[in-house]
């Protein structure tokens, strides 16, 4: 138990809440490494906390930033993102995890920008935002902790919902979400997907209908049922474009998720990955998963993942808007053409709803998944090179 509260509250966190907005070179100017043509924006709930909005304009409650290349941040607003949309632009949103600090999470906002442009065209421009909500440390016990910004994740998945639903559908948007994180981006879905969270509820789509983002999470630390329909997040992939999941059935942090919720106690989504009764929907088609812990191995790291040129090859891939294979589904190594045709076999990684496999840490490559471009049986890491002999968008 204290390896789970240490490990989902340990990313470094020290000093205040203070909002740091520094990204300088060792000589303490700004930075020039943004491309020509990109944008890197920083939007912040976080001095919002739980609060929930009462006028129906939360997007005018939040902090805007804007990083001008070689001169640093620059207040902005609602009003300045929304005129920078532009149907050529991709947007890609970075939703980070717990107990993070302001300093961490631009640091790790820009990094993930970096990670992102490796695999454009220099001719395709891309606008990054980097999503702050409040995860600052919680004083007292890591538990206390975790529980704290359990509690505060549905209105900060309104506040992420409320600000997707003022996106042109015409758009082309990814959201990656690591973590919490990846529970507030899957939250902010089920509402977009006509779902209830907690008594809140999007009204009508103010331009006619909302914009289907691509989704990206991994290391999910959320119940692994939470997808399925009716359930608490059910409507979720009604909202998306695609959905790519990375699951770590030798993650040791959750591995133990179900001491957060003991009222629950079902696995994590990032241990298991879904459900059978979560893929057995007419929404099958949108998702893709598939164990990364030959890549990760026995770790709960943001790092690891961004270290793996092969994860983050197939990560560009969702997130910059890569053409994908709809006419299958792909299930923890198994290609078939509908979900509700799959006899699952055991040890899959596919739980029932609400077991507990405690004792699933096989990363053979008979259930590993098969991915377009890659095909089962042939799991060499991706270079930088191949990875960008991917096609462009």
């Amino acid at each position: 138990w204290p390896l789970l509260c240490l490990w989902l509250c340990a990313a470094p966190a020290f000093g205040g809440g203070r909002l740091h907005l520094e990204y300088v070179n060792a000589d303490g100017q700004p930075k020039c490494d943004i491309r020509d043509g990109d944008e890197v924006w920083l939007i912040s709930t976080r001095h919002l906390g739980s609060r929930p909005c009462t006028t129906g304009n939360c997007c005018e409650r939040f902090q805007f930033w804007r990083y001008v290349r070689c001169q640093g941040w620059v207040a902005s607003d609602a009003v300045d993102f929304a005129a920078t949309e532009d149907p050529a632009t991709i947007t890609t949103v970075y939703v980070h995890g717990n107990r993070m600090e302001m300093k961490y999470v631009y640091d790790r906002g820009f990094k993930t920008y970096h990670l992102m442009r490796c695999g454009l065209a220099r001719d395709q421009r891309l606008r990054h935002v980097i999503w702050a909500w409040p995860s600052e440390p919680v004083p007292g016990t890591f538990l206390k902790d975790a529980r704290a910004k359990a509690e505060r994740i549905p209105v900060q998945s309104y506040f992420l919902a409320c600000w997707l639903a003022r996106i042109n559908p015409d758009q082309r948007v990814s959201i990656m979400g690591y973590s919490y994180g990846a529970r507030l981006v899957m939250g902010a879905m089920h509402l977009l997907g006509g779902g209830t969270l907690d008594g809140r509820k999007l009204g009508p789509p103010p331009n006619g209908t909302f914009v289907a983002p691509r989704v990206v999470i991994w290391a999910a630390a959320m119940a692994n049922h939470w997808p399925e329909p009716g359930d608490v997040n059910g409507q979720a992939l009604c909202a998306v474009d695609h959905l790519l999941l990375l699951y770590n059935t030798t993650d040791p942090v959750l591995r133990r998720y179900p001491r957060l919720e003991p009222s629950d106690h079902c696995p994590a989504l990032g241990y298991t990955g879904m459900t059978r009764r979560t893929l057995l929907t007419d929404c099958d088609h949108k998702v893709c998963q598939f164990n990364a812990a030959r890549y990760v191995g026995r770790h709960h790291d943001w790092q690891r993942y961004a270290d793996s040129n092969y994860l983050m090859a197939r990560i560009r891939y969702y997130a910059l808007w890569f053409p994908l294979q709809t006419d299958e589904h792909q299930i923890t190594g198994l290609t078939v053409e509908s979900a509700s045709t799959i006899s699952f076999p055991t040890n899959t990684g596919l739980p029932d709803s609400g077991s507990v496999e405690d004792e699933v840490e096989s990363t053979s490559e008979e259930y590993m998944p098969e991915l377009p471009g890659h095909p089962s049986g042939d799991w060499q890491p991706m270079s930088i090179d191949a990875a960008a002999e991917l096609p462009q968008p």
